[in-house]
């Protein structure tokens, strides 16, 4: 199995977090599994190869696109491929589903839209393009390319700072002090944090939070109550209890396991 990350250009890192390529073999009998946790970003995804299908916690199965969105989320599912398969994504900060496609994010929260729904005949070329790559340079040339021409149609809001200061924090935030900052009141940041982001602002808060304990522990390679001790859980049953809700198994089997090799941020 391959699995890269990729920088993103200057121009771009406003909205994307990273670009990554995802390529294995899998078969009937030897399927490739994984269980992707809660995110806070959206997930612009193609298959140039193979096709998946997806059981959320609930078990209703689903058999998305070839070209869509995984968007932010506070669930975990469980993903089945069982063939050879190619994956190219980008994750976006969840405030870009506004900038780039016109909608607010509470809109596709938890949910798989293929991209023909949010962009017409326009999809259906960036697909086109992309599927004719013959590398993943080729491709991150190609959807940067895209993602930087429907940029510059957009128009930013004064939330958007107050979102990059919760990913600056990793979650550890004060909302009502976040609001005055912003000089909305509360019910105004309220309702404008959730068109930009899906979730309200403490639920956005947690999830990032449990995010960065994952990226932190990946990263520094300390132990796992550091990592967690480091953002805020002081109480270990709480720690475990809000892992379990957004991953689906406790800590130490979700950091031996493959959704950890594989996270998705």
């Amino acid at each position: 199995m391959r699995f890269e990350t990729f920088k993103p250009p200057e121009m771009l890192k406003s909205i994307v977090w990273c670009f990554w390529l995802l390529e294995g073999d899998a078969s009937p009998t030897h399927p490739f599994t994984n269980r992707p946790p809660a995110s806070s970003l959206v997930n612009l995804i193609f298959h140039y190869q193979g096709g998946f299908h997806m059981v959320s916690p609930n078990g209703e199965t689903q058999h998305p696109f070839i070209t869509g969105i995984h968007a932010q989320t506070d669930k975990f599912s469980d993903i089945s491929i069982q063939q050879n398969f190619g994956i190219f994504g980008v994750f976006l900060y969840p405030y870009s589903v506004r900038m780039l496609f016109g909608i607010d994010a509470s809109e596709i929260t938890n949910q798989l839209p293929d991209l023909f729904s949010l962009l017409g005949t326009e999809a259906k070329q960036l697909e086109d393009e992309v599927m004719l790559c013959r590398d993943v340079h080729e491709r991150i040339d190609v959807v940067a390319d895209f993602l930087s021409r429907r940029l510059t149609c957009s128009r930013s809001h004064n939330i958007i700072p107050a979102i990059q200061h919760i990913y600056e924090a990793k979650g550890i935030v004060n909302v009502d002090e976040l609001a005055t900052q912003t000089f909305y009141s509360l019910r105004q940041f309220e309702r404008i944090f959730k068109e930009y982001c899906g979730f309200s602002a403490k639920k956005f808060s947690r999830i990032v939070r449990f995010n960065s304990v994952i990226s932190d522990y990946k990263r520094k390679r300390v132990t796992l109550s550091r990592a967690a001790y480091d953002l805020g859980y002081y109480d270990q049953s709480h720690f475990i209890e809000e892992f379990r809700e957004f991953s689906g198994i406790n800590p130490r089997k979700f950091f031996s396991s493959q959704a950890f090799e594989i996270f998705r941020p």
